[in-house]
């Protein structure tokens, strides 16, 4: 069961068309809805795309990943936080203990 509301064939039709030109986060604010119900209808329809990351992105995960959690950095960057775990992962990052 669902606990928000259903999305409605115009906003589905809105994800199609604009999926490739414009980011999860710009769609979620556009249609007034929550990042990771975007992220997840995307994945349904098969159209998610994987973020590219930037320097800017790179630069922030390096500086919070010791002492803030992956979730939170997803959050700041508007992208899947098991993307942040493969990223530090890549870029050699472990946690603080």
């Amino acid at each position: 069961m669902s606990r928000g509301k259903h999305f409605s064939e115009q906003e589905l039709l809105f994800i199609k068309v604009h999926c490739l030109d414009k980011s999860i986060t710009e769609i979620a604010q556009e249609l007034g809805r929550n990042y990771w119900s975007i992220h997840r209808v995307m994945q349904k329809m098969g159209v998610a795309k994987s973020h590219n990351f930037s320097a800017d992105d790179d630069f922030l995960i390096k500086k919070l990943y010791s002492h803030r959690s992956a979730k939170y950095i997803a959050t700041q960057l508007g992208i899947d936080e098991v993307a942040v775990y493969n990223r530090a992962k890549k870029l050699g990052l472990k946690k603080n203990r």
